[in-house]
């Protein structure tokens, strides 16, 4: 008898059963919207994927799924995005931006330089003098800025600013070609400035855990090579500059510390300069996560 009047009851007070969907199962694809009250509320549009339903005295089946979350295993009624579909968004370019900092070894520009120093109204013309059989060499510290963006198929091209300074010039001396009424001035070496612009462009393969790429850059470098004089009660500062073309083949490799954020290191040699060569570290942020490739 208890089995009839439990029949009984089901037909009298029909509920209907929600089946999770992150489309709302199977009203997904129509054109409707509308609100109900049944002991809780739900609400849909065809216009918003968002289900939110609150449970019922009765125990209707409860989804809440603001963006993606499935809570059914009925075939046919699973409609969630492949996992990492928000780092594909379309309508954001593939943009970065890296700091870092570099160590550069190269040969000095002082060979052969040759300048003037004036003191009032005194001037005195010198050759720089690099003492040693060995090829002088300087060592810069740089701190680096790169901007860029991504194209498809993994590549990216992009901008590059360096400024740093002379850590240690290769040793120089000023010889003085010429004199004045109290003698010739006593000139003595300083560290000195190292500016770099270049473009760059590479192809980056990402992986899982992080990314490896191979670039070329192509640009301008100054060097700016200080020294001090002091000649009878005057004291100044003349400088040697020495600008040139640079070209550059890079290896990089990073780790990415979020979807978004990325830290690496790179190494490189000039082309051009026999025995010049870099190394850096380097932090990235980029627009797209996984720099749109995953």
């Amino acid at each position: 008898m208890k089995y009839l009047l439990f029949a009984a009851l089901l037909l009298a007070d029909p509920r209907p059963v929600h089946a999770g969907s992150c489309h709302g199962g199977g009203n997904a694809g129509t054109s409707s919207s509308g609100s109900h009250d049944d002991g809780g509320r739900s609400s849909s549009s065809s216009n918003d994927t968002s289900w939110s339903y609150t449970p019922s005295s009765a125990g209707d089946y409860v989804v809440h799924s603001s963006e993606c979350i499935d809570n059914t295993d009925v075939h046919g009624f699973r409609h969630c995005s492949k996992f990492g579909a928000w780092g594909k968004n379309m309508r954001i370019p593939k943009l970065f931006i890296e700091v870092g900092g570099n160590v550069r070894n190269f040969g000095s520009a002082l060979v052969d330089r040759t300048g003037t120093i004036s003191h009032g109204y005194e001037s005195f013309a010198y050759r720089v003098v690099m003492p040693g059989a060995d090829a002088p060499r300087d060592v810069a510290m740089t701190s680096t800025l790169r901007l860029g963006f991504g194209i498809p198929r993994g590549f990216y091209s992009g901008l590059e600013f360096e400024l740093g300074a002379l850590v240690s010039p290769a040793a120089a001396t000023a010889e003085m070609t010429t004199a004045g009424a109290f003698g010739t001035p006593n000139v003595e070496q300083q560290h000195g400035m190292f500016l770099g612009f270049t473009g760059v462009g590479g192809y980056r393969a990402v992986g899982s855990r992080g990314a490896i790429a191979i670039e070329g850059a192509g640009g301008l470098r100054s060097v700016r090579y200080n020294f001090d004089s002091s000649y009878h009660y005057c004291e100044t500062t003349t400088t040697v500059t020495a600008n040139m073309g640079v070209v550059e083949a890079r290896a990089r490799a990073e780790l990415w510390l979020s979807p978004w954020l990325t830290a690496g290191v790179t190494v490189g040699s000039n082309v051009l300069e026999r025995s010049d060569w870099m190394a850096g570290v380097y932090f990235g942020a980029h627009s797209r996560a996984y720099a749109g490739a995953r």
